[in-house]
C-alpha cells in the first residue's frame, strides 16, 4: 500500500504547509488503483458540498474511500446537518484524513494579481484518526460513519474490506467456479437452446403463458429468457463508458432477482438440474455480498456460465464446427440452436405429440420472434433451406431425420406442405419447398453416417394418395421414404393440378379465388413450372393487402412458369438419382404412355438450360427479346411468366441453381453472372431486384398505409429489400466457379479472399446485436428493417454452409486447406487486404 500521510507527533495534529504532502499522495492511490485493477467505482452526494468517491476492487471488493467537502465558497454562519456514510465492509487503514485551513491573518495578508491567477496561502491539518472527524460503528457486513466535525477543504481516504460473512462467500464463490465444467458436461444441444435462448413467445408457451423473457427496469424485456439475454446486456454495459449506471447494474445492485429467474426457470427442464443447483449455489453466495460486489459477480457468474455452455456445445456440434476456430463459424454454429427447440404449440407432428409428450417432439421455426409458436413456427420452405446448415453441417443428424420424415409424411398432391401446422391442417401453396425438401434428401445422404438408409425408412402417409391422385396416373404406394420421393417426381411428370384445400378467406384472407388454384409439371425442355399470375407459389410470395393502393389479392411477384432455382434443383435431384444404386426407381412415367429416365432428363436439362435462360451481352440468342433486357450477362429469373418483361429481371434466384447444379452453367457465363450479381450485394444480404430495374422498392415496410401500390402495406418485400439467404447460395457458387478443376493455389486464395471479404460484416452483426443472429432481411444498404424477423434460421444456416464450403472445398494439399490460414486470410479481408 503507498505510504500513509501521518502526523510527526503522535497524538495531536500537525500543521504543515500546502498541500503538496498530500498531493503526492493522492497521485500514488490513484496510480495504484489503476494498475490494480480497481475499477469499480461509484460517486455519491450525501450534502450539498460532501462528495463521497468509491473505488472497488471488482474480484475481492477491497476498496478505497475518498469522502470531501469542498469549499468552494464559504459561509461561516452556516451549519450544515454533518452526513452519516455507510460502508459495506470495514476500514483497514487510513491513507489521509486532513483539512486545509487559512486563518484570518492570511487572508488579510493577500493581495490580488491582475495578470494571474493567485490563493490563499494555507496550511494543512492533519490527523492520525477519524475520530477527530466521525464517530464510527462496526457491524458484520457494514461500517457506519457518523460525523461530527467535517470542516470545508476536508478530504478523508482509506481503506476497505468485505466483512468476515462476505469474506467466506468470495471462498464459497470460488468453490463454486470449480464445479463449472461438470455442471455443465451433461447438456445436450436441444437443452441449450432452452437455456442460452428461448425469446419472450417461446417462453411463455413453455410455461404455458406464466413466464415471458426477463424484463429489466429501464430497459424492458431481454430479447431471450436464457442465458444469452442477460450476456448481452452485460456486454453492453461493459462496453459503456459508466458500467455503474447501465439499467442492468443498477438493477442487480439493487437485488438478487435475475439469478433466482434464471434458476428457477430451469425447474421445467428435469435435464438442466446440475446447471440449476450450480446457479442456486451461486446466488447463495452473492446475496452475502456487499450490494456494491453483486453486479460485478452476478456477470462473472452469467458469463462465464453462457461461456462454458458455448464452449461445450461446439465442441458437439459435428467435426466441422468443432475443428474450426473461425469466431464467425462458432457464431453462426451457436446461433443455429436458436431455432430448434421444444414448443408445445409448434410440434412436427400433434398425433405423435399427444402420444409420446409435447415436450418431446422439438422443430425447426423459420424465425424469431415472428415465427416461433403455434401455426406459424414451420414452414416447408424455411425448413429445407435452413435444414443443411442448421442441423447437418452442426452434426444433429436425428434431427434431420425426423424432420425429413415428419414432412415426407404429409406428402399431398405430390408437394410437401409449406405452412406445416403441426400436420393438422397444412397449406400446400409452395411449388418450390419440396424441391429445396429433395435436396435435404439428398444433402442428408450425403453427409449423414446413415447415408442412403434414410431411404428405406418406414413411412405412411397421413393423406393417402388414393384421396388425391389425378385421374390416369398411377402414382407408387408408399411404404419408405423412396416411394415418397417417386410419388414426388412422378405427380410432378404427370402434371399437378388442385385447388387448395378449404380455398377461401379462412387460408387466405387477400387471395382472389383463382389463386387457390395450384399447377405444376415439367415440360418439354425439362423444366418444372407451375403457377399463375394470381398466386405466389415460391419464396418470393408476397400477396397484397391494400384496398387503398389497390394491391389486395395481387402478387408482387408470381413468378409463373419456370422458376431458375426450381430447375435447379430438380437437375440436382435427377442427376443423383441417375447414379443411386440404391433408389429402387429408374424414372418416371410421362403422359402419352411416355417414359423418362433419370438420367436422360439429367441431360435434357443440361442441353435445354443455357438455350433458355442465359441472356447474351451481344444480343444474339435464341429465346431472348431484347427489347425487354434490363441487363445482359446474366441468367433469366424465369422462362415462361405471363408478363413476359418478369422473365428477364435481376435477382438472386440463379445462383441457388448454380449452387447446386453447376453443371448446367457455362464456367466464363456463370462467371459474368457472378460479377454482375455484385450489383445486388449489400452489407449482409442481397437485393432481391436490381436497383437499376424500374421497380426496386428498397425499403420494406409492412405498416405502409400510403396509396403507393408498389410499396403499399410492404408489396415491395420481395422488390429490393436485401435479404441474406440467398448470398450463402451466392458465395457458394461463386467459390465453386472461381476453383474450377484447373485453378491454381493463387486462384483459390483469391477465392477464399473474396468470399471473405463479402462476409465481413456479418461476424460484427452476430455479436454485436441483442439476438445474436443474422436477420431475415435488410433494408437498402443494409439499413435496418423494423419489420423483418431480427433472427432467421435460413440466414444463418445458408451462411454457415458458405464457409463450409471455402473452408472445406480447397485442395486438400494446399496450405489454404488449414482452418488458420483460412482465417487469417478473412481476417485480411476483414480489413481491406
Amino acid at each position: 500500500a503507498p505510504a500513509t500521510v501521518a502526523p510527526t507527533r503522535v497524538g495531536s495534529p500537525e500543521v504543515a504547509p500546502g498541500i503538496l504532502r498530500v498531493k503526492q499522495l493522492l497521485n500514488q492511490i490513484h496510480e495504484k488503483l489503476g494498475n490494480e485493477n480497481y475499477i469499480e467505482l461509484t460517486v455519491d452526494h450525501l450534502a450539498e458540498d460532501v462528495i463521497v468517491v468509491q473505488r472497488h476492487h471488482p474480484d475481492d471488493h477491497k476498496g478505497v474511500v475518498f469522502v470531501v467537502r469542498t469549499a468552494f465558497w464559504q459561509d461561516p454562519t452556516a451549519s450544515p446537518k454533518l452526513p452519516v456514510l455507510t460502508i459495506q465492509g470495514r476500514i483497514t487503514q487510513l491513507h489521509v484524513a486532513a483539512t486545509l485551513t487559512v486563518s484570518e491573518e492570511q487572508k488579510a495578508r493577500y493581495t490580488e494579481d491582475k495578470s494571474k491567477i493567485t490563493g490563499f496561502k494555507g496550511d494543512l491539518l492533519l490527523q492520525e484518526n477519524l475520530s477527530a472527524y466521525a464517530t464510527h460503528a462496526e457491524g458484520d457486513g457494514t461500517t457506519i460513519l457518523t460525523f461530527h466535525h467535517l470542516p470545508q477543504a476536508t478530504v478523508l481516504v482509506f481503506a476497505t474490506e468485505p466483512g468476515p460473512s462476505a469474506q467466506k462467500a468470495l471462498g464459497g464463490l470460488y468453490d463454486v467456479y470449480k464445479e463449472l465444467d461438470a455442471a455443465v458436461g451433461e447438456v445436450t444441444l436441444i437443452d441449450a437452446q432452452y437455456l442460452l435462448y428461448s425469446c419472450e413467445e417461446e417462453e411463455k408457451d413453455v410455461s404455458k403463458g406464466t413466464r415471458g423473457a426477463y424484463a429489466v427496469p429501464g430497459h424492458g424485456p431481454m430479447v431471450y429468457a436464457g442465458l444469452a439475454g442477460p450476456a448481452a446486456l452485460l456486454d453492453e454495459a461493459r462496453a459503456a463508458p459508466e458500467w455503474q449506471d447501465n439499467n442492468i447494474v443498477k438493477h442487480i445492485r439493487e437485488g438478487d432477482w435475475l439469478l433466482a429467474y434464471q434458476a428457477d426457470r430451469l425447474s421445467d427442464r428435469p435435464s438442466l438440474q446440475p446447471i440449476q443447483d450450480w446457479l442456486r449455489a451461486a446466488h447463495g453466495h452473492i446475496a452475502k455480498l456487499p450490494r456494491g460486489a453483486a453486479p460485478w459477480h452476478t456477470d462473472t457468474i452469467l458469463s462465464c456460465l453462457y461461456s462454458a455452455v458455448c464452449r461445450h456445445v461446439l465442441m458437439h456440434m459435428g467435426p466441422y464446427v468443432a475443428s474450426h476456430a473461425s469466431p464467425l463459424v462458432k457464431g453462426l454454429a451457436l446461433a443455429t440452436l436458436q431455432f430448434f427447440g421444444n414448443v408445445p404449440s409448434g410440434v412436427l407432428n400433434w398425433e405423435l405429440a399427444k402420444k409420446e409428450g409435447f415436450d418431446r417432439q422439438p422443430s425447426l421455426c423459420a424465425g424469431l420472434p415472428h415465427f416461433s409458436t403455434g401455426y406459424m413456427r414451420n414452414w416447408g420452405r424455411d425448413t429445407f433451406i435452413a435444414l443443411r446448415g442448421c442441423l447437418l453441417l452442426t452434426g444433429r443428424y436425428q434431427e434431420a431425420r425426423d424432420t425429413i420424415l415428419a414432412y415426407a409424411a404429409v406428402v399431398r398432391h405430390g408437394l410437401i406442405p409449406n405452412l406445416l401446422d403441426s400436420s393438422n391442417n397444412p397449406r400446400y401453396n409452395a411449388r418450390d419447398a419440396t424441391w429445396f425438401f429433395m435436396q435435404s434428401i439428398q444433402d442428408y445422404c450425403t453427409m449423414a453416417p446413415e447415408g442412403t438408409g434414410i431411404l428405406s425408412a418406414p413411412l405412411r402417409l397421413r393423406f393417402p394418395v388414393s384421396g388425391w391422385q389425378e385421374k390416369g396416373v398411377d402414382l407408387p404406394k408408399v411404404g419408405c421414404l423412396a416411394d415418397v420421393m417417386q410419388v414426388i417426381l412422378q405427380a410432378h411428370a404427370a402434371g399437378i393440378s388442385f385447388r387448395e384445400w378449404n380455398a377461401g378467406k379462412q387460408i387466405d384472407e387477400h387471395m382472389r379465388d383463382p389463386g387457390f388454384n395450384v399447377i405444376a409439371g415439367v415440360n418439354g425442355e425439362g423444366f418444372v413450372y407451375g403457377g399463375n399470375t394470381l398466386n405466389c407459389g415460391t419464396w418470393m410470395d408476397k400477396m397484397g393487402s391494400s384496398d387503398k393502393a389497390a394491391n389486395r389479392g395481387l402478387p408482387a411477384t408470381p413468378r409463373d412458369g419456370a422458376d431458375v432455382e426450381i430447375v435447379g434443383l430438380a437437375k440436382s435431384t435427377v442427376r443423383w438419382l441417375a447414379s443411386l444404386k440404391e433408389y429402387p426407381y429408374d424414372g418416371v412415367q410421362l403422359r402419352a404412355d411416355r417414359s423418362m429416365s433419370f438420367g436422360s432428363w439429367s441431360r435434357l436439362l443440361e442441353v435445354s438450360f443455357e438455350r433458355w435462360f442465359w441472356i447474351p451481352e451481344d444480343g444474339k440468342a435464341e429465346h431472348c427479346e431484347m427489347k425487354m433486357v434490363n441487363k445482359a450477362g446474366i441468367y433469366k429469373d424465369v422462362v415462361g411468366c405471363a408478363q413476359p418483361w418478369c422473365d428477364y429481371q435481376h435477382r438472386p434466384n440463379c445462383f441457388i441453381a448454380m449452387a447446386v447444379a453447376p453443371e448446367m452453367f457455362t464456367a466464363s457465363r456463370a462467371l459474368v453472372a457472378l460479377e454482375n450479381g455484385e450489383d445486388l450485394l449489400g452489407p449482409l444480404g442481397m437485393s432481391t431486384l436490381d436497383p437499376s430495374d424500374l421497380a426496386y422498392r428498397g425499403d420494406y415496410h409492412n405498416d405502409d398505409d400510403g396509396v403507393d401500390k408498389h410499396t403499399a402495406q410492404g408489396w415491395n418485400y420481395h422488390q429490393g429489400p436485401e435479404w441474406v439467404w440467398p448470398l450463402g447460395y451466392y458465395l457458394r457458387a461463386r467459390f465453386h466457379f472461381m476453383c474450377g478443376k484447373d485453378a491454381s493455389p493463387e486462384d483459390q486464395h483469391h477465392a477464399v479472399a473474396t468470399v471473405m471479404r463479402v462476409l465481413r460484416h456479418h461476424r460484427h452483426h452476430l455479436w454485436g446485436n441483442p439476438w445474436r443472429s443474422l436477420p431475415e432481411l435488410t433494408n437498402s444498404h443494409g439499413a435496418y428493417c423494423g419489420h423483418s424477423c431480427p433472427a432467421q434460421a435460413w440466414s444463418v444456416g445458408t451462411l454457415l454452409d458458405a464457409l463450409h464450403t471455402v473452408q472445406t472445398g480447397v485442395d486438400p494439399k494446399s496450405p489454404l486447406a488449414s482452418p488458420v490460414h483460412v482465417r487469417s486470410n478473412a481476417l485480411r479481408a476483414a480489413n481491406g487486404g
